[in-house]
């Protein structure tokens, strides 16, 4: 059945509602008219809900965080953020990236130093060897002034035509080639005094003893036999 407001004149069909849903007033039925003494149910606005302070609220004030406040009407306040880059923090990361510069340079230099100094050369690579090998060092009793033989090689011809070849080598070992064919063995040795050269082949078995005379020198040689003959070498290297 048809309901009608009486205040409104707003009209409903649905049969379960009794109140007008705007005013509030009782709802009638079309054909009827307000009865007398009839009161109107007014809906009024919702009151404002009221913020309480924390002690009213049973939270206890040293609950509250770090830095939180409470106003005078109850209501919490926070500080405002500290920016992260302050003038405090600035600073403080200005002194570590300079400390750790500081650090990298003192460290870079070090290594530089530490690789380039002569201790810190390999004194067995193969490059100081070949300049070892090419500097002639100290002979056996060289004298002043005397060609060290020490690291130079001599070629020559003996009065017999053979030829041959010397490698006066360190600590007074002695190499070389004759009719093509290299020797080297422990008990060939050679020693220098002055200008005068020994060389002894064969655990001795023949004896050279020459004068160096400028880039020559001059042997006389000798066997157990006691066949003598002469050797002129010149220098190769």
């Amino acid at each position: 059945m048809e309901k009608r407001c009486p205040t409104c004149d707003r009209r409903y069909v649905e049969e379960e509602l009794n109140y007008c849903l705007v005013d509030g007033s009782l709802l009638l039925k079309a054909n009827e008219l307000s009865p007398p003494g009839a009161s109107t149910v007014k809906i009024t606005a919702a009151a404002p809900t009221e913020v309480l302070p924390p002690g009213q609220l049973g939270i206890p004030t040293e609950a509250l965080a770090d830095g939180e406040t409470t106003t005078s009407q109850g209501k919490l306040s926070y500080p405002e953020p500290r920016p992260f880059l302050s003038t405090r923090n600035i600073i403080a990361l200005a002194v570590a990236v300079l400390l750790l510069a500081g650090l990298g340079l003192f460290i870079s230099i070090w290594l530089k130093t530490f690789l380039t100094s002569p201790s810190s050369a390999n004194v067995n690579s193969p490059a100081n060897n070949n300049a070892a090998a090419a500097k002639p060092a100290a002979s056996p009793n060289p004298t002043s002034g005397t060609l060290a033989l020490e690291g130079t090689i001599w070629s020559g011809t003996n009065s017999r035509g053979e030829k041959s070849e010397f490698y006066f080598l360190s600590s007074g070992r002695l190499r070389y080639k004759w009719k093509d064919k290299f020797y080297d063995k422990p008990g060939d040795k050679w020693s220098q005094t002055g200008d005068a050269v020994t060389m002894r082949l064969s655990n001795g078995a023949l004896k050279y003893s020459g004068i160096i005379k400028g880039d020559q020198i001059d042997f006389d040689v000798s066997n157990e036999a006691g066949d003598k003959w002469k050797l002129s070498l010149r220098r190769v290297k």
